[in-house]
């Protein structure tokens, strides 16, 4: 099997990556699939047929974590093959935009202010955001596409690991819910349990973007949400 946790930027495929972690045994994607420039254990777009044709994922698992975007031309490959499990999550872009300025920041790629940030980058961002979710739509194609939400992984942790355990074809138990959700805890993220993974965390609460952009700011982002058509496959139904 091979397992895309394919979340957009700054929504929550790291955390998702990490969960899938603790439910399963994955071997490392052959080098020569991968783009020595990135860090992450994932595969190239060039590569990505040569890989699902040869790397024997009828046999062996795999779990990568990557953002293809639509000009990657990854997902007919991805869906046409049987093994594929794709991942996607979505984020409220308010609070994406938040950690995407903190990210940048940290990186040393912009050394302004936050309303510098939205004012030069927010809806090029918002409106990316939002047409990455539409690309990667599950609809028609649930048992090849996973997509949950930030918001339901905070509030129905335990559910939503369930339902993603059955989309791999794997049962949990109690135990192995609950020690998912210990070994992922934001307050463990930043620590030496896992270094390769410890720049991508900051707080992970819901909201956060109340702390630093406007109620205006948030209703713009809102309304381009709505012109971009994502409430046509987002389902925010709480548990």
């Amino acid at each position: 099997m091979l397992i895309v946790s394919n979340g957009a930027f700054k929504s929550g495929s790291t955390w998702l990556t990490l969960v899938v972690r603790q439910i399963g045994t994955f071997i490392e994607v052959p080098a020569e699939f991968k783009n020595e420039a990135w860090k992450n254990n994932t595969i190239e777009p060039s590569r990505m047929g040569d890989f699902l044709r040869t790397a024997g994922i009828a046999t062996n698992d795999y779990l990568i974590k990557s953002h293809y975007k639509p000009e990657d031309e990854v997902r007919p490959l991805l869906l046409a093959t049987p093994g594929v499990k794709v991942l996607n999550v979505y984020r409220d872009p308010k609070d994406v935009v938040v950690s995407a300025y903190f990210h940048f920041r940290r990186l040393g790629q912009f050394d302004g202010t936050i309303e510098e940030f939205f004012e030069r980058r927010g809806e090029s961002l918002v409106r990316q955001l939002t047409r990455y979710h539409l690309y990667w739509d599950n609809r028609g194609v649930e048992d090849a596409i996973f997509f949950t939400t930030y918001q339901k992984l905070h509030t129905c942790f335990e559910d939503e690991v369930l339902r993603l355990g059955r989309f791999l074809g794997r049962e949990l138990t109690v135990r192995d819910i609950q020690t998912a959700r210990s070994n992922t805890q934001f307050s463990k993220l930043s620590g030496p349990a896992v270094p390769e993974e410890k720049r991508f965390f900051r707080k992970g609460v819901m909201g956060d973007w109340q702390r630093h952009l406007s109620p205006e700011q948030g209703a713009w982002i809102d309304r381009i949400e709505a012109e971009e058509g994502i409430y046509l496959i987002l389902d925010e139904i709480l548990c």
